[in-house]
């Protein structure tokens, strides 16, 4: 259940991400079982820490040709009228460092490990080892490679959320899939 009032054998709870391994540490430590679902590296925190599996990974369950369907960006309508300059340059630096991700996780060594300092100086409770795990190409759970608009992968998840009552009804993808931002 998500209503925390309804009565279920499973209750969801909101959890942020840097208080996710914390709170499996805490349920452990007091015998109830726990799971959380959350973005790499923090499943990979708590797996290379010893106090936790991965189960499975949503590109096992959503698969897609292009790879993992995660990331979002969004721009407010006011910056995209007033400032499209601006925001097409931060999209075009967030592609290339995805590019520089995607190059460091095959070359490894000192590429992976410039990687893995920058990840830290943001949020340090991301171990290098976690940011490895999760950066391993042979596991390929983040990818970098499509950052263009894939209306199609949204549309997958838009129809999952439907299913599952996290949306009420369809959204129109192509009313906020700005593909001037493509490269």
């Amino acid at each position: 259940s998500i209503d925390e009032y309804s009565p279920s054998v499973v209750q969801v709870i909101s959890v942020a991400p840097p208080k996710a391994s914390s709170f499996i540490k805490g349920q452990s430590a007091r015998s109830i079982p726990a799971v959380f679902e959350q973005s790499l590296p923090w499943a990979d925190v708590v797996e290379t820490g010893g106090f936790g599996k991965i189960a499975w990974y949503s590109k096992d369950v959503m698969p897609w040709p292009n790879g993992h369907i995660e990331c979002i960006a969004i721009g407010s309508n006011h910056a995209l009228n007033t400032k499209y300059k601006a925001m097409r340059e931060v999209m075009e630096y967030i592609k290339i460092g995805g590019e520089d991700i995607e190059k460091a996780r095959n070359v490894g060594g000192l590429e992976l490990n410039k990687i893995v300092a920058i990840v830290q100086k943001y949020i340090p409770a991301h171990t290098s080892e976690a940011i490895i795990a999760s950066l391993d190409p042979k596991l390929s759970v983040i990818n970098y490679k499509n950052l263009d608009i894939d209306k199609a992968g949204l549309k997958q998840i838009m129809d999952y959320a439907v299913d599952g009552g996290i949306l009420y009804e369809n959204i129109d993808i192509d009313a906020f899939a700005d593909e001037r931002f493509d490269r």
